[in-house]
């Protein structure tokens, strides 16, 4: 977008033909009519200080408020068609070097954006952060997001790294955490977390937190292995010395039966001579009892197999993503303290 410079000349005739237009309307200080042909007005006392609307023979009627406003920008579709990058803006701020909007408040919102169809508020560096945000209130948020109805509360988006990351600078408590605001009870059933892709921890373990009955929250941790595998659990009856035993479909359908899986057969009589596994197949596998025994009793059994699609993978080497940098308010905030107008 090409800006071209104001000379103090252009300035003088501009103010002129202000005044000319129609500015001697405005003498009340809380007067808010404005010509058509008026794109500045101010001061008042009633409503707002400068109002900015597109300068047209026909111009809008200006907005109906409800509260006060130092400056108000007022733009339409079309309005600035002929803008060499075809964007129209209610109030432009432009800078070289410094800031080039700043916007202070004591007890209220410094910035509020609000619209109809499109976004409300809009970040775009080429080089820099989009959206920074610093809070040192109590409990409060630096940025954050909140959506109603079916609309996402806040979304991380990158082509080439983290969508989103979180850090605790301190270590002393979680880096992120996900909550159910439904999913206090036990056993609720309500969604927390989910993740779509390879889970990894670093430096630390998979646990389940489990409140018991009488010892508080307790972690149970999570059995690592060397490879990708699933295990599944039964019992079958062992009658003659023999028994078939027959994987679960379902389970048959998420590991890789065709190579070969381990099973871990135990016996549940003291009067069992000792058990094998004698052959085993895609659909399942036969235990028998040794030394020719032909016993009639329940056997426990654990079934070890290799998840499907992921049967290579052991032991794999990785390297650690690297911890990106934060912003720091030492590098804004405190600009911002003082820069601040004194009231």
């Amino acid at each position: 977008m090409r800006i071209r410079q104001i000379g103090r000349r252009d300035l003088v005739g501009g103010l002129a033909a202000l005044a000319g237009a129609g500015l001697t309307k405005l003498t009340s200080p809380g007067r808010t009519e404005a010509a058509a042909n008026v794109s500045v007005v101010g001061p008042s006392t009633a409503v707002y200080g400068i109002a900015a609307m597109p300068g047209t023979a026909t111009a809008p009627a200006l907005p109906t408020l409800v509260e006060t406003y130092g400056v108000i920008g007022n733009t339409f579709e079309g309005a600035n068609s002929a803008h060499p990058d075809n964007v129209d803006y209610g109030v432009l701020a432009l800078a070289d070097q410094s800031r080039a909007l700043g916007a202070f408040s004591n007890t209220g919102e410094a910035i509020y954006g609000q619209s109809g169809t499109r976004t409300a508020i809009t970040g775009n560096s080429a080089s820099s952060n989009g959206i920074v945000g610093f809070s040192g209130g109590n409990l409060t948020y630096g940025l954050a997001g909140s959506g109603f109805n079916q609309a996402h509360g806040l979304v991380g988006y990158s082509d080439n790294q983290f969508g989103i990351a979180g850090i605790n600078q301190n270590g002393n408590n979680w880096a992120g955490a996900f909550f159910n605001a439904q999913a206090n009870a036990p056993n609720s059933g309500r969604r927390g977390l989910f993740v779509q892709g390879d889970f990894l921890v670093l430096n630390g373990t998979k646990s389940a937190g489990v409140k018991t009955d009488k010892h508080g929250h307790r972690k149970l941790y999570a059995v690592e292995a060397t490879e990708n595998v699933f295990e599944d659990f039964g019992t079958a009856a062992l009658k003659g010395g023999r028994a078939r035993v027959e994987l679960d479909e379902i389970f048959a359908e998420t590991v890789n039966t065709g190579q070969k899986y381990q099973v871990f057969p135990v016996p549940k009589s003291a009067e069992s001579k000792g058990l094998a596994v004698v052959s085993q197949d895609a659909k399942g596998f036969t235990i028998q009892e040794l030394g020719g025994g032909t016993g009639s009793y329940e056997v426990d059994y654990r079934i070890v197999a290799k998840v499907k699609g992921q049967e290579g993978k052991r032991l794999e080497q990785f390297d650690p993503p690297a911890v990106p940098t934060p912003p720091t308010p030492s590098a804004s905030g405190d600009k911002d303290k003082k820069d601040k107008p004194e009231r």
